[in-house]
């Protein structure tokens, strides 16, 4: 059930990133999708569930933490805004 709408965003990638296609080939929006439903099902066994914007910074967070290669990226900071290209690959997403 949820193999076609995570194939589809994979396939729609370039359209979505159209504006950034750095962003299309280096982000894994398959995993990024996975990674989201498992926080939610994580969520909803251990509270009531996941609010909207706790998914976002936690796709967030997986996201840079793939962008930047890093194991932890600091919750206060996910350093989302230097992926607009503005030298992203050697960017420190600890400075704020």
């Amino acid at each position: 059930m949820l193999a076609e709408p995570i194939a589809r965003l994979s396939l729609d990638r370039r359209i979505i990133f159209k504006d950034d296609p750095a962003l299309a080939d280096r982000l894994d929006v398959q995993y990024l999708a996975l990674s989201a439903i498992d926080f939610v099902m994580e969520r909803s066994a251990i509270e009531s569930g996941a609010l909207p914007a706790a998914i976002v910074d936690h796709v967030a967070r997986e996201a840079a933490r793939v962008w930047f290669g890093q194991e932890h990226v600091p919750q206060e900071s996910c350093g989302l805004e230097q992926l607009d290209g503005n030298d992203a690959a050697t960017a420190d997403p600890d400075a704020a």
